[in-house]
């Protein structure tokens, strides 16, 4: 009994301390980066990638985020895989119209390939077709904020960062 309640307490102690470590690294994070002046046109191209399966009633909300974004049209595109849909979401895509809005279809991709990890697959299908220095991902049942690819830029240049991944509001 004395060996088990050791155990216990010892685990109790390193638990304690990994949520103390996380806890102070997580406040270490810089709470908000500047904007930066935006009078000349961004250095970079951003690609936006987005698998989606059977987000019908979804995707038109997330493009239209994606339409109102403050980032330049003109600096960033948006790639919709449609990973074999049996809705209407790859004709919701088609006719959303937009000059920075590419459609690619999972099983044209594919071509009768099985594989056990569709959305991964997506996401790779998406990268190679892309043409962005900075890949950015969301899901298809998410709505973006005005300033989303803005923020994720400025992020970017200022930290310099390899990756970056940001937080969820739910």
């Amino acid at each position: 009994m004395i060996i088990i309640s050791s155990i216990l307490i010892l685990l109790f102690v390193i638990y304690g301390s990994l949520l103390t470590y996380y806890r102070h690294s997580w406040k270490a994070i810089p709470k908000s980066i500047t904007s930066i002046n935006k009078q000349t046109k961004p250095d970079f191209f951003i690609s936006v990638i987005v698998p989606a399966r059977n987000e019908e009633r979804n995707i038109s909300p997330l493009l239209h985020s994606l339409k109102s974004q403050t980032y330049p049209t003109e600096c960033f595109e948006i790639i919709i895989v449609d990973d074999y849909s049996t809705d209407k979401t790859a004709e919701l895509v088609k006719a959303f119209g937009l000059s920075n809005l590419h459609l690619i279809s999972l099983e044209d991709v594919l071509k009768n390939t099985a594989i056990n990890s569709y959305k991964k697959k997506a996401i790779e299908a998406g990268i190679v077709a892309s043409r962005g220095e900075l890949i950015v991902t969301t899901d298809a049942d998410c709505i973006v904020p005005k300033k989303w690819l803005e923020k994720i830029s400025d992020t970017y240049i200022q930290t310099n960062a390899s990756m970056l991944v940001m937080p969820v509001s739910i």
